[in-house]
């Protein structure tokens, strides 16, 4: 089970009704994430592999996956900071994402994320899935040269 954080679902406490509109928190806590969007991101179902990244050659089905898995292994905690916020709103929260990305060949960042599948229903974990996701560098293939390497990855999530 995989999990990311940013805490971009945190919902705000409500502050009285005479209480500064920005309040600057104290010392000892952090500032709260705004509100999620509460929309579902869209579902894409016409990933396909780009012209750049045909072009060059590189296909996912041809490249050692290890060090893909090895990085989003690593962004498991913050992963699992998302859906455990969901949980906190809906204790039987569970389903999966598929989610497709593509690492740059140059500088080895993910990007153009993309929501292929999606039976885990709350949209502020789906966002901030996304968003610790769009975080991921892959060092391995940053070979500075043009190209990309397109993924679908799955992600399941289950209370324990």
């Amino acid at each position: 089970m995989i999990v990311l954080s940013l805490a971009a679902c945190v919902h705000p406490e409500r502050a009285p009704a005479n209480a500064p509109e920005n309040p600057t928190p104290p010392e000892n806590q952090t500032p709260r994430a705004p509100a999620c969007d509460r929309t579902m991101p869209p579902i894409d179902d016409e990933f396909v592999a780009s012209p750049r990244a045909l072009a060059v050659g590189v296909l996912a089905s041809s490249i050692n996956k290890e060090p893909i898995r090895r990085v989003v292994r690593e962004h498991t905690p913050k992963l699992r900071e998302c859906y455990e916020e969901g949980l906190a709103r809906d204790p039987a929260l569970a389903g999966a994402l598929a989610v497709a990305w593509t690492i740059s060949l140059d500088d080895g960042r993910a990007s153009e994320l993309l929501l292929r599948r999606a039976t885990l229903k709350d949209p502020c974990v789906v966002r901030c899935v996304l968003d610790e996701l769009a975080t991921m560098r892959f060092p391995e293939f940053a070979a500075g040269r043009p190209g990309e390497i397109r993924i679908v990855y799955p992600f399941n999530f289950a209370p324990r």
